[in-house]
C-alpha cells in the first residue's frame, strides 16, 4: 500500500484530503507544516509527499529543497497543491526546487486525485535534481512577493465589499469591550440613533441608554452568560426620543482579547404593538367578564374551546366540566331543541353563515333555562371555529307563555 505524507496547515483541508486519499486506498500520515513534515519524512520516508505551497514556518517550495537534501528522500515524488501559484512560471519554479508536479487546487479534488494516482503509479526514477542558483532564489522571492501583493489586493477588495455590506444592512453591527466600550460600528447606527460612527467609537453603549446605571448592570449580566438577547432603551441623539433596541450579544475573541459582538435592531414599533395588543386584550377580557352574557368558542367537533367566566354564573356548571367533553354540552340541551341547535351550528361552520337560535338548557339545579345564542363563523390559521354570545332569556319566555295563556 502506498504511503502518502500529506502536508497542510489548514486543519479542515487536511482532514478532507486525508479522507479522500484513504478512500482511494492510500495509507496517509499528516503534518501541520513544512518543518513537521521534514521531521516525519526523515524518521519514516513516505512513498509520496503531497503538500500545500502557502504555509507558515516552511512553505511548500522550501520543503521541496529540504527534502532533496536528504539522501533517503531525494527520489521520493513530491506533488505540490496551490490555489494561488497556478501559471507556467510557477510550475517551472516548482520543478526547479525538486517538485514532481504543481497542481492547481479545485473544489472537487478530482484533478488533484488523478495526478496523485499517476505519480504514485510511476516507477522510482533517478534523484530529482534541484537547481541551486541565485536566480532560482530570486524567482521564488519574486513569486512570493507577487502572491503577497495579490492577496493584499484581494484582502482590501474583500474588506471594501464587507464594509459596503455591513454599512447597508438593516441592523446595527458593532464590537464592544466586555464593559461596553464601542470599538467598531457600522453606519446603520447613524440612521437609527442620529449619531455619527466617529462619535460612537470609544463611548460606552451604556452612556447612550436612557438609564445608564441599569444598562451597565444588565450588560454585565448578559456578558457573564456569554451569549444572550438584550433589550435596552437608548436615547436618540437629535430628537431625544427613546429607541428600544433588541441586541443579539455574543462574547468571543478578537486578536486574542475577549470582545462583544452585538447585532442590534430597532424594535420600538414591535414593543409598542405588543403593548397595544396586551392593552386591547385586557380591555376585551374586562368587558367579557363584566357583561351578563356568555362569550364562547366551539371547535368543529362541537367541543367548547373557550367559555367566559359568566358561563358558570349563567348555568351553575364549572367551566372545566363543560370544556372537557362535547357530550356534556349535548346532554344538557333539551332533546326537542337539539336537532335545531346542531343544524344551526353546522350551517354556521360549514356554510360560514351567522345564525340565531333559542333552545332550552339544563341548569345545575336541574331547572330548564331558555338560552338565546348568536353564532358567528370564524377562521383562524386555516381552522374554522364558531364564536357565540349566549343570553339567558328564561324570564322573557315565561312572560310570553303567561301572556299566551291569558289571551
Amino acid at each position: 500500500m502506498t504511503t502518502i505524507l500529506l502536508v497542510d496547515d489548514n486543519a479542515l483541508q487536511r482532514k478532507l484530503i486525508r479522507a479522500r486519499l484513504e478512500s482511494e486506498g492510500f495509507r496517509v500520515t499528516t503534518a501541520r507544516n513544512g518543518r513537521e513534515a521534514l521531521e516525519l519524512a526523515r524518521a519514516a520516508p513516505p512513498d509520496l509527499v503531497v503538500s500545500d505551497v502557502v504555509m507558515d514556518e516552511l512553505d511548500g517550495f522550501g520543503l521541496c529543497r529540504r527534502l532533496r537534501d536528504v539522501p533517503a528522500l531525494e527520489r521520493v515524488p513530491i506533488v505540490l497543491l496551490s490555489a494561488h501559484y497556478t501559471n507556467a512560471s510557477d510550475r517551472e519554479l516548482a520543478r526547479s526546487v525538486g517538485a514532481s508536479e504543481l497542481i492547481e487546487r479545485t473544489a472537487e479534488f478530482e484533478t488533484e486525485l488523478a495526478e496523485i494516482r499517476r505519480v504514485a503509479a510511476g516507477q522510482p526514477g533517478a534523484p530529482i535534481k534541484v537547481t541551486r542558483t541565485h536566480e532560482i532564489y530570486e524567482q521564488q522571492l519574486d513569486a512570493t512577493a507577487k502572491l503577497t501583493t495579490k492577496l493584499l489586493a484581494q484582502s482590501r477588495d474583500t474588506e471594501h465589499r464587507m464594509k459596503l455590506l455591513l454599512d447597508n444592512t438593516n441592523d446595527t453591527i458593532s464590537v464592544w469591550t466586555l464593559a461596553g466600550e464601542i470599538l467598531e460600528a457600522n453606519r446603520r447606527w447613524e440612521t437609527l440613533l442620529g449619531v455619527a460612527v466617529s462619535q460612537l467609537i470609544g463611548r460606552s453603549i451604556c452612556d447612550l441608554a436612557v438609564d445608564p446605571v441599569v444598562a451597565a448592570r444588565e450588560l454585565a449580566e448578559v456578558v457573564e452568560r456569554g451569549s444572550q438577547r438584550w433589550t435596552c432603551a437608548l436615547r436618540h441623539a437629535r430628537t431625544q426620543d427613546t429607541v428600544i433596541f433588541g441586541f443579539q450579544i455574543d462574547v468571543s475573541e478578537l486578536d486574542g482579547q475577549p470582545v462583544v459582538f452585538a447585532i442590534g435592531r430597532d424594535i420600538s414599533e414591535r414593543i409598542a404593538a405588543v403593548e397595544r395588543v396586551a392593552s386591547l386584550e385586557a380591555m376585551y377580557r374586562s368587558l367579557v367578564e363584566q357583561m351578563p352574557d356568555t362569550v364562547w368558542r366551539f371547535a368543529a367537533d362541537f367541543t367548547p374551546a373557550f367559555l367566559s367566566p359568566n358561563f358558570e354564573r349563567l348555568t351553575g356548571i364549572p367551566i372545566d366540566e363543560m370544556t372537557s367533553s362535547r357530550e356534556e354540552w349535548r346532554g344538557r340541551v333539551h332533546p326537542e331543541d337539539l336537532p335545531c341547535v346542531l343544524a344551526s351550528f353546522e350551517a354556521c361552520h360549514e356554510q360560514m353563515k351567522p345564525q340565531e337560535i333559542e333552545y332550552r338548557f339544563l341548569h345545575r339545579n336541574t331547572q330548564w333555562q331558555w338560552h338565546h345564542a348568536r353564532l358567528t363563523p370564524r377562521e383562524d390559521h386555516g381552522r374554522r371555529f364558531v364564536d357565540g354570545l349566549t343570553s339567558d332569556v328564561t324570564g322573557r319566555q315565561r312572560r310570553s307563555t303567561l301572556l299566551a295563556t291569558l289571551f
